[in-house]
Parts: structure tokens; sequence; C-alpha cells
């Protein structure tokens, strides 16, 4: 089973899971200029998303649950969870998502750590010392949440 866990945002982490084996890690940014139409960063997230599908052929997307204190970031993460949840039908892969909360409790132990803990915990366990990105630990946090819910399940049991 290959599995692509995401950390949606403007600056994505995301990591490849290939029959729970880490394959792949990495940022993808759709920051756009002042002035440009918003709805370029859509096109260049729902087409970054098909580029890797046809790389990878995953069979699951895993993503951070929307949440959170400020309206633009819920909106934000909304419209690319959308967009996730629309190529879902068109490419025939599964959607999964856990909370920000849960995916820190079970990598790090606890529920409340800070983004810099996120970071220690992936340089650690990834044995990745020069790792400093915020994006990418958190998509490996969601990796790890995936390898221990899905390493013994066959892709025919799912």
């Amino acid at each position: 089973m290959t599995i692509f866990c995401i950390d949606q945002a403007t600056n994505s982490g995301y990591t490849i899971l290939q029959d729970g084996t880490l394959a792949d890690f990495g940022e993808f940014s759709i920051k756009i200029k002042p002035k440009e139409n918003p709805g370029i960063k859509w096109l260049a997230f729902e087409n970054w998303v098909s580029v890797m599908h046809e790389r990878y052929k995953f069979d699951l997307v895993i993503y951070e649950r929307v949440s959170g204190m400020h309206k633009n970031s819920i909106i934000h993460s909304a419209k690319l969870v959308g967009i996730l949840e629309k190529l879902s039908l068109e490419l025939c892969y599964g959607v999964e998502c856990y909370s920000a909360k849960a995916i820190k409790k079970r990598f790090t132990g606890n529920g409340n750590a800070k983004k810099y803990d996120m970071v220690a915990k992936a340089q650690e366990y990834y044995d990745m010392p020069d790792l400093k990105s915020f994006d990418i630990a958190d998509a490996l946090g969601i990796a790890f949440c995936a390898v221990e819910d899905y390493e013994s399940h066959t892709k025919t049991e799912l």
C-alpha cells in the first residue's frame, strides 16, 4: 500500500509511505505574488497532487484535520482538503485525516507538543539530524501514525 501523508498549507510538508517504509518526503509551496489571482494556488496544488499521484500511484491520502483559531487559515486549509477530496474521486484513492492533537500525542507523547518538539522527534525517530522544517516534521508525524494504523493491513483488507 502506498500512502501520501500531507500537512496541507501554503507550504505543505509531505511524505510517501510504500508498504510502511518512508520512500520520499519534502515540501511544496503554493505561495503567490501579492497581486496574482489567488485561484492560481488552488490550480497549482491540484496539479501537484495529480503529479504526485501519477509518480507514486498512492492508494490513500492522510491529511491533518482542519482546525485552528484563525479564520483565514481554516478557510485556506479547507479549500486544500476540498481539492484532495475532489481528486480522490477522479484518481480513485482513499482519504483519511487525523487531528493535530492526535498526531502530536501519538508521535511525541504530548498532545500539546510545540512545532520544535515535532521537529526534535522527527530528527530522532527518522535519524534526520539536519531536519529543520516544521512542515516536513508534521508530515513525518502523520506518517508515523499511518504506519501504526496500516502496517498490519494488506491492500485487499482496506
